[in-house]
């Protein structure tokens, strides 16, 4: 629901997120509930937005995750920005 909402542009995508995380954390989903976060965390304005993408991405490093954005694009694809690709001549 969260991402259909996110990429709808709708105003309660955030509190979707966070609803989800919630929903992951209570079934012990870290991982899910992480990325739910991020995600949340895009969506807020200000210092409340970079707690929740800064607290996310801190656990998924001492997880072991070395790279949390690309791994939030896995889990959550609404919104990433794709990497760059070389241009194929």
């Amino acid at each position: 629901r969260a991402g259909v909402a996110h990429a709808e542009g709708r105003a309660n995508a955030a509190a979707l997120y966070a609803k989800a995380a919630q929903a992951f954390d209570a079934v012990e989903m870290g991982l899910y509930a992480a990325a739910a976060r991020c995600r949340e965390g895009e969506l807020r304005a200000g210092d409340v937005g970079e707690r929740l993408r800064l607290g996310a991405e801190a656990w998924m490093h001492r997880q072991g995750i070395r790279n949390p954005a690309a791994m939030v694009r896995v889990w959550c694809p609404v919104g990433a920005t794709p990497p760059e690709r070389p241009r194929v001549s």
